[in-house]
């Protein structure tokens, strides 16, 4: 449960921000609360966090990415705390950075060089405290095969999750290991990444292929997705990083896979995950057409 409205008013006594004048709820993001607070000072995201650590390690990874400005601001609090404590919860607080849309145009060679630029930074990052992921496709894939219909669905994806799961990447650095669409801010002054609550260390293309399923346009002519995926190389292919193309649909195969069987644990076996899981076996074979000619 996100923050007492009657504790609204207390933000203005841990943080230097003024009178609050309005808080709203967010859409953005997938792993945690989010709140638009309007105060007289600006504008600003209070996020509710997992617990203690998070806090310690979102804030880590800020100033990490601090000199790259990828991220948005965490403000610290008047006891020069990136994190409170309020009703036996945790929040931060971060500055409010316009976007557009989702649905906006993306320029890819800019998203791919954001995404370089957080690898770069995440590189040597050992103090970080990285997440369990909560998505272990084994694990996932054992509770599905539990269930009592939908034989058919399970049956078709099954070679494809188990290929997925036979996957052994090496991890090299940390990830955000939850890079889609819902958390990049797209705006006038450069791509940005928020919401670390998932962040483990794990194998780059992981978060390459998330965000690439995430913002190709797959109703679009293969000659424009991979015009999109070539402009996204030519971004990320700084800073010493590099794609395999092959560990690239591997990852990719794996983000897609994670996603159905995921989908299928959470609302059942029914018409609407039977169609979420066709769209995305329909879209494995696109991409594998795709990266052939990127």
């Amino acid at each position: 449960m996100f923050m007492n409205e009657a504790n609204y008013e207390l933000l203005s006594q841990h943080y230097p921000i003024g009178h609050v004048n309005l808080i709203d709820k967010m859409d953005q993001g997938m792993t945690s609360e989010a709140r638009l607070v309007v105060t007289t000072e600006g504008r600003y995201i209070l996020r509710k966090l997992k617990n203690e650590d998070q806090g310690m390690t979102e804030y880590n990874i800020y100033k990490r990415l601090e000199p790259y400005k990828i991220t948005p601001e965490i403000v610290l609090s008047k006891q020069e705390t990136p994190y409170i404590r309020l009703d036996d919860s945790y929040y931060n607080l971060q500055r409010y950075i316009e976007s557009y849309p989702r649905q906006s145009s993306i320029d890819f060679y800019q998203l791919g060089q954001t995404v370089s630029l957080f690898h770069y930074a995440m590189r040597d990052a050992h103090h970080i405290i990285g997440q369990k992921d909560r998505f272990c496709l084994q694990s996932m894939w054992d509770d599905v095969r539990e269930l009592k219909n939908g034989f058919d669905i399970i049956q078709a994806i099954q070679h494809p999750v188990e290929r997925a799961i036979s996957y052994c990447h090496e991890k090299s650095g940390f990830i955000h290991a939850d890079l889609g669409v819902w958390n990049i801010l797209n705006a006038s002054t450069g791509v940005y990444i928020i919401d670390f609550g998932e962040v483990r260390c794990g194998n780059p293309h992981f978060d390459l292929a998330a965000i690439l399923t995430s913002t190709i346009d797959w109703d679009a002519e293969k000659e424009h997705s991979i015009a999109s995926l070539r402009e996204f190389y030519r971004g990320y292919l700084n800073n010493g990083n590099h794609v395999d193309a092959t560990i690239l649909q591997e990852n990719f195969h794996l983000w897609m896979v994670r996603g159905m069987v995921a989908t299928i644990k959470q609302f059942g076996i029914n018409e609407r995950t039977c169609k979420y899981c066709n769209m995305n076996m329909k879209r494995l074979h696109q991409f594998d057409d795709i990266i052939k000619q990127a």
